[in-house]
């Protein structure tokens, strides 16, 4: 069985459920609906055993998940034109699910402003 820690405060998608178990078979999904610092993070994964993150969380974060030598998991998805096509709302507008990627780093460039 795969263990995935599902970092988010939304519900995961019923689609995403689907595509984890075609690719990984049995999942154990638990979810983190909110959190603190990444390190929090890191070792809430370690010490729980999992095998995969999945997560929704700002790139700052995910860049230090990323440098402490974790690769979590990302949904990928696009806006559609009306609800009959979405799988959610969010903020008025509409999304489905297309898949899920592997995050293999963040890079983050800053200039003067």
């Amino acid at each position: 069985m795969t263990k995935i820690l599902w970092v988010s405060r939304h519900p995961i998608l019923r689609k995403a459920v689907r595509w984890l178990e075609e690719r990984f078979g049995e999942i154990q999904i638990d979810q983190i609906p909110s959190f603190g610092p990444a390190e929090e993070l890191i070792e809430k994964f370690k010490k729980g055993g999992y095998d995969e993150m999945l997560i929704i969380a700002p790139l700052t974060v995910i860049k230090i998940i990323c440098e402490a030598g974790i690769h979590p998991l990302w949904i990928q998805t696009e806006e559609v034109a009306t609800p009959n096509e979405a799988d959610f709302t969010y903020r008025g507008k509409h999304y489905r699910f297309v898949e899920i990627r592997r995050i293999k780093g963040i890079r983050i460039e800053f200039e003067e402003v």
